[in-house]
């Protein structure tokens, strides 16, 4: 089956549609269906918790499908939005969202997990920053840089797996740790991209997972918490700062980051997919002065 172009540059739209209608259903179900502060879970009849959970899984199948079922000789190159200026853009978000999530880390939490992944996060701040303003033929050292950020999502998993204060199948820490695998995943085609080793349609399919999974919780957490939705009955002292008013706000941390990650995504699939040519376009052999190796198919070897 051959997907054509016309349909390939429908899909960013259609990602970002369906992801935001999924983030609006999640972010009015813990506004009016989340029991807190007596329990962490939605209520049992609660019509928008399920609804937002059925779109995002239509979304994953069905953008999966369609990253799964492109030709490689099909998919643009995704260097095409390296020096441009919405690939800043995305940048910028993303720094954002690991500045943001180191800051929320230390004021919330005191798990060693978490002190060893702030310098972490903030290098991967560092890291989108390089990627978005060296010249090309420096962007292989910003995408060494950007291991750090994998590193740092991997320990903010960990802080939230090894959690024993709130249940594991809670819906705030199982949407927060999907959101943030999704986002280091991200990063890790990110990084490919930087080192002129892309592989295209797994990059796509990463994307789609960032995207869909991460809509329910990039942007329903955070509007959740400044809702008030998280905050305690009781102000307990001896707890770190933001830790006195919000309940769990290390998850915070988490949907900041895949937050920003998921804007930049939204952003990159969209130069990427809709305007491979554009009038800001890569300069050819710009992705080969990024990590030493040329465009084009290379990358597909072993993905996808």
């Amino acid at each position: 089956m051959k997907l054509s172009a016309r349909i390939l540059r429908l899909l960013p739209p259609l990602l970002l549609g369906l992801s935001g209608l999924t983030a609006l259903l999640q972010t009015l179900a813990y506004l009016l269906n989340y029991e807190a502060p007596d329990a962490n879970y939605f209520e049992t009849s609660a019509v928008f918790p399920a609804l937002a959970t059925g779109l995002c899984v239509a979304t994953v199948l069905a953008g999966s499908l369609a990253a799964l079922l492109i030709p490689k000789g099909e998919c643009p190159e995704p260097a095409v939005w390296l020096g441009t200026r919405p690939h800043r853009v995305a940048c910028a978000a993303a720094a954002v969202g690991f500045f943001a999530g180191a800051v929320v880390l230390a004021f919330s939490s005191t798990a060693v997990a978490a002190r060893l992944a702030i310098p972490l996060l903030l290098l991967g701040g560092v890291y989108e920053l390089l990627s978005g303003w060296l010249p090309a033929r420096s962007r292989i050292w910003a995408g060494l840089t950007g291991f750090a950020a994998v590193l740092g999502c991997i320990l903010v998993g960990a802080v939230y797996y090894f959690d024993t204060s709130l249940e594991m199948n809670a819906p705030v820490k199982v949407s927060v740790m999907i959101g943030v695998l999704c986002a280091m995943l991200f990063c890790t085609g990110e990084i490919r991209v930087l080192l002129g080793k892309p592989a295209r349609r797994l990059l796509l399919l990463l994307g789609v997972w960032l995207l869909a999974l991460g809509g329910l919780a990039a942007l329903p957490v955070p509007l959740a918490a400044l809702c008030g939705v998280f905050d305690r009955s009781t102000t307990p002292a001896g707890l770190p700062l933001l830790a006195q008013r919000m309940a769990h706000p290390e998850y915070l941390a988490g949907a900041l980051i895949a937050l920003g990650l998921a804007a930049a995504a939204g952003v990159r699939l969209w130069v990427w997919l809709r305007c491979p040519a554009g009038p800001d376009a890569a300069r050819p052999g710009e992705a080969g002065a990024a990590g030493g190796a040329p465009s084009g198919d290379s990358g597909e070897d072993g993905a996808l």
